[in-house]
């Protein structure tokens, strides 16, 4: 395989994990919010008013962790972004100067 085939390939690699990391962040938003809820209505099943329920829950350490772990994957994917992003420019600027020395 050539620089530049395996180049393409690191690119196409990096774009399907980039797609899987969003695909894991939209489910972990869902996810996110259906566990509020839950601890929502848990603290309301142990009498807590709606307001108190809510309030307790977005300090709950349940829903905490699972806020910090989201980070955790958005930073992941921007990592992998940047990584793309530096591979596409890469791949550009190789083209652009094989296109200099062709003219």
């Amino acid at each position: 395989m050539t620089d530049d085939a395996a180049q393409l390939q690191a690119l196409r690699s990096l774009r399907e994990r980039i797609a899987a990391l969003s695909q894991t962040l939209s489910e972990r938003e869902l996810t996110g919010r259906l566990l509020r809820l839950e601890i929502e209505a848990e603290l309301r099943t142990a009498g807590k008013t709606k307001t108190e329920a809510e309030t307790l829950a977005k300090a709950a350490p349940r829903y905490l962790e699972h806020a910090r772990l989201t980070i955790q994957r958005e930073y992941d994917r921007d990592v992998a972004l940047a990584e793309a992003e530096s591979l596409r420019l890469q791949l550009e600027l190789t083209i652009a100067e094989r296109l200099n020395e062709v003219i």
